[in-house]
């Protein structure tokens, strides 16, 4: 059905997921030569997500423990007889922990605040991650011409996911590109995934008009916020248009049918604490019911 739909409803994060792959050689929806983008103005977050790197000790073991999870004996590869694969899996666990555990102390070192630089640790993990990848395609290779395709398909899908974690880990610790900036993030508030690496594109414009501007032939962009104060022409969309990557398009902006002159009061509360005062919140909060109460609502 969706190969042969004439219009296709998604959201951003899978339309990116797509425009991403895309780049690869590969997609997740069906080509397409005309796109429409609500909420456009969301777009450059979108990208910086997409064209960037999220590596966590927690994917790599998900993504282990779905061929092999030593706890509860279960997994993809559990009930195949490939021994030898199952102990790599177990090396990948080990190495992700020490690996994972040598960022945390890189970063504690540091103050918590400390600059990325390349091979900032040693990489204990990629090295686990081919072996085992190597080992998934050798199983493939071995049960070609068997009738169940199905182990083969789940075991290459495995793999791909091995080799895009391992590319992830190898350009984050290389910082590859000069056009991202490289981080890591920590949560105390997460138990399963407390240390993650992250990179994002500078300019996320770039990818954005790379992937998506340059490749479909027409592309509609829709918002009520993509225009900056009263600029008329493209002096109005000329920030966003500049934050996205868009060069040559046609604009027009249309008035609210919202009619602020008799539908909006404005209340400029004068008693109040600064906005960094431990009980600005509460008293905010009063200040709102009294204005609440005092229009109906």
């Amino acid at each position: 059905r969706l190969e042969t739909s004439d219009i296709i409803v998604a959201n951003h994060a899978l339309l990116f997921s797509d425009l991403a792959l895309r780049q690869e050689g590969v997609s997740v929806l069906p080509d397409y030569k005309y796109l429409i983008i609500d909420e456009a103005h969301n777009i450059e977050n979108v990208a910086q997500e997409h064209f960037g790197i999220d590596l966590s000790q927690w994917r790599i073991n998900f993504l282990l423990h779905s061929l092999y999870n030593p706890v509860t004996k279960k997994g993809f590869l559990a009930a195949s007889g490939h021994t030898p694969a199952i102990e790599l899996v177990k090396t990948c666990e080990k190495d992700a922990k020490k690996f994972f555990e040598s960022v945390r102390k890189w970063l504690d070192k540091n103050g918590g605040n400390g600059r990325i630089r390349k091979n900032f640790v040693e990489d204990c993990l990629s090295g686990s991650l081919r072996n085992l990848r190597l080992a998934l395609n050798a199983i493939v290779k071995q049960n070609v011409g068997e009738e169940d395709d199905d182990e083969n398909y789940e075991l290459a899908r495995f793999s791909d996911l091995l080799k895009a974690a391992q590319d992830d880990l190898q350009n984050f610790l290389a910082c590859s590109k000069t056009s991202d900036v490289y981080w890591v993030e920590v949560s105390e508030k997460s138990l399963r995934n407390p240390v993650t690496l992250r990179s994002a594109p500078i300019d996320p414009g770039i990818e954005i008009k790379k992937c998506m501007f340059d490749k479909i032939e027409s592309v509609i962009l829709t918002s009520a916020t993509l225009c900056c104060g009263r600029g008329q022409g493209k002096d109005g969309f000329g920030y966003f248009a500049g934050r996205v990557g868009l060069e040559k398009y046609n604009q027009l902006k249309l008035g609210s049918p919202f009619n602020y002159e008799n539908q909006v009061t404005m209340y400029i509360e004068s008693d109040m604490p600064a906005p960094d005062d431990s009980a600005f919140l509460s008293i905010a909060a009063e200040k709102i019911k009294k204005y609440v109460q005092q229009t109906n609502g």
